[in-house]
């Protein structure tokens, strides 16, 4: 098995007589994370690499060991899965390089999300952690994604953990969330490229992760179909077999758009027939957020508490004078609805903070 040039040329929308410099262009000008896919393609197909592409190629390899590293660092310390990168990476042609971003990590709990989170912290300069907050059903599920810079930051985007309790949040609309993953780390591999469509349009990297997984696995069409369907994903994983399928000729992959185009037109109208009971426009005070099942996020107060933290399991939701605080074991938050946050609002979370500890 082997990815032709002509096919990443046409997934970057280049012209056939395009040559390969044109091709990395291409892949960079889409997402910098995809020169190397570019490179690693070309220079498998024999095209002589310069010390630059060659520089190139190794940090993308370093990204990915270094992540490697890390997650067993995490995994000797907590329950967690990854989705996506590594293992869809495992896919792919041997002399190709799958475009390194970040790292997604499940949690299997609260207390395992901070347990890896502490890891992380101790072996890497982190310094920034963005925090979500994501209601579903009875519970507070927390996202984290922590960051930290590459040791060429004018060239690179930060390397970055993602780290969740909840492996598929839904559209936070008419499709909902999914709140365990699948012991078939191929189905969850699915159910993670169709949630990608939640958040943007398909790349060319969604096209390949899920050609080289459908080439590689023998996944029976009907089962897998009934399971995406069950999980109510089907129109999105429709939507990227169409895409993927004049780049493939694996019969697994029509196979499986076959059967889940019944399950697809079922959840198109089964969405168009649910009422959305969601106040529009969205509240962005953050109980009525929290209360309509609606993620809220956390504005980073002080990344080192006081006190000693260290027996911590969970984080704590306090509400002091109408800020609503989240304090966490490696860190202290101002939960708010919108991306803007008054200077006074700053000064009453942290005037509250102080409150908290006397």
């Amino acid at each position: 098995m082997t990815l032709h040039l002509d096919t990443l040329r046409r997934l970057y929308g280049l012209s056939p007589d395009d040559g390969v410099r044109a091709l990395v262009r291409g892949a960079r000008s889409f997402a910098q994370s995809h020169t190397p896919l570019a490179i690693s393609a070309a220079a498998a197909a024999g095209v002589p690499m310069g010390s630059g592409s060659r520089d190139e190629l190794h940090r993308a390899h370093l990204r990915a060991a270094g992540y490697a590293e890390l997650f067993d660092a995490m995994a000797d310390a907590a329950d967690i899965r990854t989705i996506k990168g590594p293992s869809l990476a495992a896919y792919y042609p041997e002399s190709v390089v799958r475009p390194v971003g970040d790292l997604d990590v499940i949690a299997a709990s609260e207390a395992d999300l901070w347990a890896a989170a502490r890891v992380v912290c101790a072996r890497r300069d982190v310094d920034t952690i963005d925090l979500s907050l994501i209601p579903h059903a009875d519970q507070k599920h927390v996202q984290l994604g922590l960051l930290w810079p590459t040791d060429d930051p004018m060239l690179e985007r930060d390397h970055n953990i993602e780290i969740g309790t909840l492996p598929y949040a839904g559209d936070f609309g008419t499709v909902p969330a999914i709140p365990e993953l699948p012991s078939d780390p191929r189905l969850a591999d699915l159910l993670a490229l169709a949630e990608e469509r939640f958040q943007r349009p398909y790349s060319p990297k969604d096209i390949l992760d899920v050609r080289f997984l459908l080439e590689r696995t023998e996944l029976d069409p009907v089962v897998t179909a009934r399971l995406i369907a069950g999980h109510r994903r089907a129109p999105e994983l429709v939507e990227l077999l169409e895409l993927a399928r004049p780049h493939a000729s694996a019969p697994e992959l029509t196979g499986l758009l076959e059967a889940l185009r019944e399950p697809a037109a079922h959840e198109r109208a089964l969405r168009e027939n649910t009422p959305i009971t969601r106040s529009d426009p969205q509240p962005v005070d953050v109980r009525e957020r929290l209360d309509e099942g609606l993620p809220v996020y956390g504005m980073a107060l002080r990344p080192d508490p006081p006190q000693d933290r260290s027996g911590w399991r969970a984080a704590r939701h306090e509400v002091v004078d109408g800020s609503h605080l989240l304090c966490t074991p490696i860190g202290d938050y101002l939960l708010v609805g919108e991306a803007t946050v008054s200077h006074e609002s700053y000064s009453a979370a942290m005037a509250a903070l102080t409150r908290i500890e006397g």
